[in-house]
C-alpha cells in the first residue's frame, strides 16, 4: 500500500527536484561531494544544524516522529436528571419526526 506523503513532504520533494536541476544546469555538483551534510541541507532547503541532528539521531538509533498530541473533550459532568431528561426527550422526538439529531439542533430547541 503506498504512503501518503503531507504538504511538507511535498515541499521537500520540490526543494530536492530544484536542487538538482539546478546541478544539472551547472553541469556538475555546486557544492563538493564530500560535503554530505551541507549538500543534504542545500538540496533541501533546510539548516545544517537540522540535518546534523538527524544524523545524530540515526548513529544512535533514536530517529522518531514527533509525538501527535492529542486533544481530548471534555464531558459535561453536572447535568442533573432533570436536564438529562430533557436532552432524551428532545432527541426521542426529533428522532420520532425523521429531524436531523445534532448538538446544535439539541441546542436550538431549549
Amino acid at each position: 500500500m503506498p504512503r501518503i506523503i503531507d504538504i511538507q513532504g511535498h515541499k521537500l520533494i520540490a526543494a530536492l527536484i530544484g536542487y538538482f536541476e539546478k546541478e544539472r544546469d551547472n553541469e556538475g555538483s555546486l557544492l563538493p561531494v564530500n560535503s554530505v551534510r551541507e549538500r543534504v541541507a542545500a538540496a533541501l532547503n533546510i539548516r545544517v544544524h537540522t540535518v546534523n541532528n538527524i544524523a545524530y539521531k540515526m548513529k544512535n538509533n533514536t530517529l522518531d516522529s514527533p509525538k501527535k498530541t492529542h486533544r481530548h473533550t471534555k464531558w459535561v459532568m453536572n447535568l442533573d436528571h432533570l436536564d438529562v431528561g430533557s436532552i432524551r426527550d428532545q432527541i426521542y422526538e426529533m428522532y420520532k419526526n425523521r429531524k436531523i439529531i445534532c448538538l446544535e439542533s439539541i441546542h436550538n430547541r431549549r
